[in-house]
């Protein structure tokens, strides 16, 4: 399993192909195919940084969109400065998921690595990099669902 941090053969290609959300209603987080990526998104503000005593609460889950691309690497997008923010990615969009009102999403896709990000305005975010610096990486394997966990930034910057 991939945690997701600023952190999936289908079955469902139409879907796919036609660029139609694939998202749960309330409360499904299941795939009919049962080969895919679901997961959570998170938002996560404010001090982040680990401290002795300090306990921290799970991060809120929050309704949101995510968008699934083909793998994508860093050299493939346009970064705003060196932030997690993005204007534009330089890969395939796979398909869009609504998440449900608890922030939770599932999409059924094809064996093969996908970026996903989430959105704030016009800018499209993630902020987890694997080794090779492909974004937000999640790996879908045959017949399995992939569980990860997405991050969208809220009104006060984290800061880790």
């Amino acid at each position: 399993m991939l945690k997701f941090m600023l952190i999936a053969s289908a079955l469902l290609a139409g879907p796919i192909l036609r660029g139609e959300s694939q998202g749960p209603s309330p409360g499904d987080t299941t795939c009919p195919g049962n080969q895919g990526i679901k997961g959570v998104v998170r938002m996560v503000s404010g001090n982040q940084m680990p401290a002795p005593g300090v306990k921290r609460v799970p991060l809120p889950s929050v309704k949101a969109r995510v968008y699934v691309f083909e793998l994508t690497n860093i050299s493939q997008v346009v970064q705003k400065g060196s932030s997690p923010y993005y204007s534009a990615v330089h890969t395939r969009l796979v398909t869009v998921a609504d998440t449900d009102s608890t922030g939770h999403f599932c999409v059924c896709l094809p064996e093969g690595r996908y970026s996903l990000f989430t959105r704030r305005d016009e800018w499209y975010f993630a902020s987890r990099r694997d080794v090779d610096n492909n974004l937000a990486p999640a790996e879908v394997s045959k017949g399995k669902m992939t569980q990860v966990e997405c991050h969208i930034e809220g009104s006060r910057p984290p800061v880790y």
